[in-house]
């Protein structure tokens, strides 16, 4: 549910960026940009607590594995 919110503020972020001129155009994108990071926040939340749940978690064990062999 959360990667599937983040793609329409990623398409609202897009379209403002087109389509809002000058001062209007920041004060909408800080708050696309608010509800982003909120976002990210409560994945992070969600993922300690239940790692399990994150769709990420592979690629993050790769890249750490990665990392420690060339230690």
């Amino acid at each position: 549910m959360l990667i599937a919110t983040r793609q329409p503020l990623q398409a609202l972020a897009d379209h403002v960026r087109e389509n809002v001129p000058g001062e209007r155009r920041r004060e909408v994108m800080i708050k696309i940009a608010t509800a982003m990071a909120e976002l990210i926040d409560v994945s992070r939340m969600i993922y300690e607590e239940f790692p399990d749940l994150n769709p990420h978690l592979e690629e993050e064990r790769v890249a750490f594995e990665m990392k420690r062999s060339m230690s």
